[in-house]
């Protein structure tokens, strides 16, 4: 018990340590952080560290160079940008009006199928009212190039500011002292790795790139209810979505009947899923048929709409999703909500997807048999027999089940990992006051 108390200690000393370095290089933005910052990096104590060593090694501030990258500036461009939430095209469509949409957009790197969502967000009826926030984890000057085109709405930029990239050969990214993945936990307390006694519910330690998915989910969330000063009333509703997504036009259309219908016919809903996974859509006679039903991450995932009022109590479940043994945030979400959320999370769910996924062209297993223009095709075929732009919604189905409890998926063990992971509303109000 000591000395798993001496190492919570001694990762709560680092996520300390990075939120005053956080602070600080707000007031360096306009120096060079090369020439002027070090981080200062505490590992938690290894396996036959004693926490008094550990303390004395660390208590001079073991210091390292922040890493040097073909862009030396990166890390404070990131933080800039947070800070500066600068809204572009005012001139063009005015500042943000309090309660009209926001639409919040994940980003990794694949600058094919982001071309292909904004193109869509393009057509979208109504795009023109509301304001689209990009969140990004990779600078990539594809994706810059693509966001420069958005001439249709007003856009925000936002760095997630713990991403691999910006810390590439340590915490958050891959430390070369970390346990790899399938070593046993014998032999990472002999090697004396980095969270050697902590590997996940399958034995195996964590691996960056899925980890981040989680981290940048939950941190994105925390900025732009938490930490954006045009969003500070909480009174826009979020749609969220990725990358690799494809809307209908009408997608706004429906989140706004969709918020109306909640309010009168749904109370005990929490959220609206305007997408689902359905491999059969029926876009003739159930474009505007909803159901009534738990949230559950294998079905409700895609094309949530988030209020402040539920954000208010994801956050309060902050512990539970971030202890969450599983990498993806969908299934810590369903964990919590049927734990620490009363009554579970019920959504209105759209029977007729008004978001499209690329499926087999994205995300974490990517196939070799992908074509994009055969999957424009399908979206488009699917886009010209569409009856959209329904002038009311229907129930098809009320169902009070809850969802059932998921078996975590593992890959969340490092106590680092969760520890960061409970910082990030902290870090997000700073920039909210600055």
């Amino acid at each position: 018990m000591r000395n798993l108390r001496g190492k919570l200690l001694g990762t709560i000393t680092c996520i300390i340590i990075l939120l005053v370095l956080h602070q600080t290089l707000k007031k360096w933005k306009k120096r060079s952080l090369h020439d002027e910052v070090q981080v200062a990096v505490v590992n938690q104590p290894v396996h036959g560290q004693s926490n008094d060593e550990h303390h004395r090694e660390n208590s001079v501030h073991k210091v390292v160079n922040k890493p040097v990258h073909d862009d030396s500036n990166l890390y404070e461009r990131a933080l800039d940008m947070n800070y500066a939430q600068k809204v572009h095209n005012v001139n063009k469509f005015g500042e943000h009006t309090s309660g009209t949409a926001v639409i919040l957009i994940q980003v990794h790197d694949r600058a094919v199928f982001f071309t292909h969502l904004i193109d869509s967000l393009r057509v979208v009826r109504g795009i023109e009212k509301a304001t689209i926030v990009i969140s990004m984890d990779k600078f990539s000057t594809e994706i810059n190039d693509i966001i420069a085109t958005i001439d249709f709405c007003r856009y925000i930029t936002i760095f997630f500011p713990f991403a691999m990239q910006l810390f590439p050969s340590s915490f958050p990214g891959e430390d070369p002292n970390d346990c790899s993945r399938d070593i046993s936990r014998t032999e990472a307390i002999a090697r004396k790795c980095n969270n050697a006694e902590y590997p996940d519910s399958y034995g195996h330690y964590r691996e960056v790139r899925y980890v981040q998915i989680k981290h940048h989910w939950l941190w994105k969330l925390h900025m732009v209810f938490s930490g954006m000063k045009v969003l500070a009333d909480g009174k826009s509703p979020v749609l969220l979505l990725e990358e690799d997504y494809y809307v209908f036009p009408d997608i706004l259309h429906c989140l706004e009947l969709g918020i109306a219908f909640r309010e009168s016919k749904c109370p005990r809903c929490d959220l609206i899923s305007l997408g689902n996974y359905e491999p059969r859509q029926d876009y003739s006679t159930l474009a505007n048929h909803v159901d009534f039903n738990a949230w559950t991450s294998t079905k409700s995932n895609m094309g949530m709409v988030i209020t402040k009022q539920f954000y208010d109590k994801l956050a309060a479940c902050t512990d539970m999703i971030c202890d969450f043994d599983d990498y993806n945030w969908d299934w810590s979400l369903q964990a919590a909500s049927l734990s620490c959320m009363s009554g579970g999370v019920f959504t209105v769910q759209f029977k007729a997807s008004r978001v499209y996924h690329f499926g087999t062209c994205s995300g974490m297993h990517n196939s070799a048999n992908c074509n994009v223009g055969d999957h424009m095709r399908n979206v488009k075929s699917k886009l010209n027999s569409a009856n959209l732009f329904p002038t009311s919604l229907h129930v098809a189905a009320d169902d009070p089940k809850p969802a059932i409890n998921p078996r975590p998926n593992g890959g969340w063990g490092d106590l680092r990992d969760r520890t960061l992971c409970k910082k990030y509303k902290t870090l997000c109000e700073s920039a909210l006051k600055s």
